[in-house]
């Protein structure tokens, strides 16, 4: 269970092998750390680079995938990043609620762009591709065969921090989820299972 001292403080409990911050904890603690702060102090989203214009009530979103996914982008580029998973939520959800300063930049599609992709694409090019196993091709049953292939794994880092020890996160493939009969793999899922 977390420890916090105040809002945007808390800590993991010690971790085993009391070593130095590794990529990977510093990954979760952040996480603990961005959650607790969206969800306690909302109006801290004011403080972040594009969302000074942001009133009450603030949407400061807390949700954990959003903010992992930045997370691993800011791991990844070595500079904190709240854009996509804070602040382009923070408009959207604004704009829906009748915000005209939210609205604009809703409508300005450089500021959306650079919100969801600004971050993430770079974060994406220092991504490493493992190649599968194709011995396996013969007893691999998927609908959609095609997604067969490279997996992503992500090398983390502790921004700020050239000497902490990296980690590496392998990223769920494509493939993994193709047992669910929705997105892109819908119509390969009823194709394949009409028979």
């Amino acid at each position: 269970m977390p420890r916090c001292s105040e809002p945007t403080r808390c800590t993991l409990p010690a971790r085993h092998g009391a070593g130095p911050l590794v990529g990977a904890a510093w990954v979760l603690e952040e996480l603990n750390r961005r959650i607790d702060r969206f969800t306690y102090r909302p109006e801290s989203v004011k403080e972040l680079p594009s969302s000074g214009w942001s009133t009450p009530p603030h949407f400061a979103n807390a949700d954990e995938q959003a903010n992992l996914n930045d997370i691993i982008a800011s791991s990844l580029n070595g500079a904190p990043t709240f854009a996509a998973g804070v602040e382009f939520y923070e408009a959207r959800f604004k704009k829906d609620k009748g915000s005209q300063e939210a609205a604009k930049r809703m409508q300005d599609g450089r500021w959306t762009r650079k919100q969801q992709q600004g971050d993430v694409a770079p974060a994406r090019q220092r991504l490493v591709s493992l190649k599968p196993d194709h011995s396996l091709d013969k007893v691999v049953h998927l609908c959609k065969m095609d997604s067969w292939g490279a997996v992503s794994a992500a090398p983390l880092r502790v921004p700020g921090n050239a000497s902490a020890p990296a980690a590496s996160l392998l990223l769920a493939p494509e493939w993994l989820f193709s047992h669910f009969p929705y997105g892109i793999f819908f119509p390969a899922y009823r194709v394949c299972h009409a028979a």
